[in-house]
């Protein structure tokens, strides 16, 4: 801190680091055989897709030929990482929540159902009584009734 100033977050880094494209490529060995370019196939960024979002990570050289900082993607990559673990513990709790809600719900449906069985009985035994006393006052029994 002793050489730095006007230190800010880096806001945003994980809405930024969706938008950019990593690739494979080949350098072009044949027409620029002074660069000592590898052949080996490479991974990483193109310089001037990666300049919109990120500007301080390209170098630009005495020819104009750009390239890319890529040690300086760390604090970038970190915040990321640390925006996303934010998410996802936030979505860990809603999914406790919910499965709170849940199981609650369950409980509730659970003795709702107990009840709904004894009304059931209740209302079975009802009918029943209420046949015995139309036979006793001498009335018909219900169609339905007459046939169990």
């Amino acid at each position: 801190i002793r050489y730095k100033r006007n230190i800010l977050p880096i806001a945003n880094a994980l809405h930024t680091i969706t938008q950019l494209r990593g690739v494979t490529y080949n350098w072009k060995t044949d027409e620029f055989p002074a660069k000592g370019f590898n052949k080996d196939l490479q991974i990483g960024f193109i310089a001037q897709e990666l300049q919109v979002f990120y500007p301080q990570l390209v170098v630009t050289d005495n020819e104009g030929y750009k390239s890319v900082d890529y040690s300086r993607m760390t604090p970038i990559l970190v915040e990321a990482i640390k925006e996303q673990q934010k998410m996802i513990e936030e979505q860990k709790r809603k999914t406790a929540d919910q499965q709170q809600i849940i199981e609650n719900l369950q409980k509730e449906n659970s003795i709702l159902k107990q009840g709904n069985s004894s009304y059931h009985s209740e209302v079975d035994q009802l009918k029943a009584e209420f046949e015995e006393l139309k036979i006793k006052l001498g009335m018909q029994p219900s169609k339905v009734e007459a046939g169990k």
